[in-house]
């Protein structure tokens, strides 16, 4: 299903849900929302995005994963509208 922001805030994503969102459609509020509610989320941040890395993982780079990490926002706005960790995952190719 293809959802606009304004729809995906109505849906009601059952939890584990994971939801992929679009780059261009940034919304932290969104974010924070979906972490409320134990829904997943998969996206690609804006370059300008500022995170701190809270915790590391091990993994298998045989695998292909170079790491995983959870991460908090640390953007003067983007901290006050999504104040939950998130796993990060690096994307490997450029």
């Amino acid at each position: 299903m293809n959802f606009t922001v304004n729809e995906a805030r109505r849906v009601d994503f059952p939890k584990g849900s994971i939801v992929a969102v679009d780059r261009g459609y940034t919304d932290y509020e969104l974010y924070k929302t979906l972490t409320d509610k134990g829904v997943y989320f998969v996206a690609r941040l804006k370059s300008n995005a500022t995170t701190r890395i809270v915790e590391r993982r091990k993994v298998n780079r045989s695998k292909g994963v170079s790491s995983d990490h959870t991460t908090v926002f640390t953007g003067v706005t983007t901290s006050k509208r999504c104040r939950n960790s998130v796993a990060a995952y690096p994307k490997t190719h450029p």
